[in-house]
């Protein structure tokens, strides 16, 4: 589907994306279809292929031609992104353009020295991070309701329904920290007396009293700062809760509150109809679903398309560039 939709002019689309402003002769590290990519864009790819080559399918030491060749690969995919994105006329929302200026200033204050040593200014990492908030509004183009490969929404919903959990839950600890300073478990009769307040509290909900007034009190009992007691939804797999509490939430009947014990941990939980609650509607998680759906198959349509772009090597760059991502005795 993707391949009806590209056009083979990507340098007519590709100078709207400003890809490269080069001016100057070779300034450039690769050609993809003849658009010039810049070395801080190479520079960014090549040292996140070095950083985690695992992540790309490669040995955790592998040969510096294949660092090259996996870096070229997503340099295209870069293009591929880009040029898709403004063939079919699609722009940034205003609140994509915010999110792009946050993650660009977060990763920029933890990690500008590091880009300004393999030579990647800020402005470049701008471009990085629009070519993600793209591809982003283009997955949904494709799979969202009227795309173009849109997934049913029954489909969606059942994913949802099968793979997330939408809970309220109060915890409390299990241990404590003695007089050194080292955490240490409760003593069995401390442990008994939070095990019947938990249960106590189980019943004032099963009751009707409100399940935020119950956290707020238990709260204040405990000394701790107000705690979280609206609606949590959590996708299998997710490892912020102990081992063990996705399935046992998952479980249990809705709307009853029941008190759930782990390692370390007891819990209040209720849980909630998953398409029931305004506070954890199937909608903020919709996007996460169609990507699990079909993720998988627009990166390898992108990835396709990628590969028969023709990629023209500007060795002399390329070798400055790798210098300074991946060493001075680099061989290229």
């Amino acid at each position: 589907m993707l391949r009806k939709v590209v056009c083979p002019l990507l340098t007519v689309c590709l100078f709207c994306l400003a890809l490269s402003s080069c001016s100057s002769k070779n300034a450039y590290a690769l050609t993809v279809e003849g658009a010039e990519v810049p070395p801080e864009v190479y520079a960014y790819y090549l040292d996140k292929v070095h950083s985690k080559p695992a992540a790309y399918g490669l040995v955790l030491s592998p040969a510096e031609g294949k660092l090259h060749e996996k870096a070229a690969q997503l340099c295209a995919e870069y293009v591929a992104v880009n040029s898709l994105f403004s063939q079919l006329g699609m722009n940034l929302g205003f609140e994509d353009k915010i999110s792009v200026s946050q993650a660009v200033n977060s990763r920029w204050r933890l990690f500008s020295h590091h880009y300004e040593t393999i030579g990647v200014s800020k402005q470049t990492l701008a471009k990085i991070e629009g070519c993600a908030a793209a591809e982003k509004a283009l997955f949904l183009k494709f799979y969202d309701t009227g795309g173009l490969k849109a997934v049913g929404e029954e489909e969606a919903r059942a994913y949802y329904e099968q793979n997330y959990i939408a809970f309220r839950a109060i915890n409390g600890y299990l241990t404590k920290t003695d007089e050194d300073g080292k955490t240490v478990p409760l003593t069995d009769t401390e442990k008994n007396a939070l095990k019947s307040r938990f249960d106590a509290m189980a019943v004032d909900v099963a009751d009707g009293k409100s399940f935020e007034s119950v956290g707020l009190e238990f709260a204040a009992e405990q000394s701790y700062s107000q705690g979280r007691s609206g609606t949590t939804v959590i996708k299998k797999g997710d490892n912020s809760y102990p081992e063990g509490f996705y399935d046992a939430v998952a479980a249990l009947k809705t709307g009853f509150p029941t008190v759930l014990e782990f390692d370390g941990y007891l819990f209040l939980v209720v849980r909630e109809e998953p398409f029931g609650n305004e506070e954890a509607t199937y909608n903020e998680y919709r996007a996460e679903c169609l990507k699990a759906l079909k993720g998988d198959e627009f990166d390898e349509d992108i990835a396709k398309h990628a590969s028969a772009y023709p990629v023209t090597e500007n060795d002399r760059v390329i070798r400055q560039v790798s210098k300074k991502v991946l060493g001075p005795e680099t061989s290229r």
